[in-house]
């Protein structure tokens, strides 16, 4: 019975801290992403753990014109892992968000983007 209950503990105590780490917000100066027209999923990553966990990443990024479009479509920039459970769920982020596409027209104005990523096992 006392295994059973320290299992629990560990478990919920490792999802209160994933939260954690993605979930509070309130000192990121960024704006909430829209949704691109082009969104690829990051792959989740399976080397460098023996088993599969859940985690989440927060990346920050700047969206810039992309060439030979009249600034209409607009491109990921200087993407950064603000915050992320372990550190290879910000590297398959930032991955993925590089080939995202977002119409400008789409877009409200800011200098500054955040999204959040989530990793959840199948």
């Amino acid at each position: 019975m006392r295994v059973l209950f320290l299992f629990l503990l560990l478990v919920s105590v490792k999802s209160f801290a994933q939260e954690a780490e993605c979930g509070d917000l309130t000192h990121l100066h960024a704006l909430k992403a829209g949704n691109p027209i082009v969104k690829v999923a990051p792959k989740y990553p399976r080397q460098g753990t023996a088993r599969p966990t859940p985690g989440c990443a927060v990346i920050t990024f700047e969206l810039i014109p992309k060439k030979g479009t009249d600034g209409k479509a607009l491109i990921p920039s200087s993407l950064k892992v603000y915050a992320a459970s372990e550190p290879r769920f910000g590297k398959v982020s930032i991955q993925a968000i590089e080939k995202w596409l977002y119409l400008a027209k789409n877009v409200e104005h800011a200098p500054l983007y955040y999204t959040v990523m989530q990793f959840e096992l199948e």
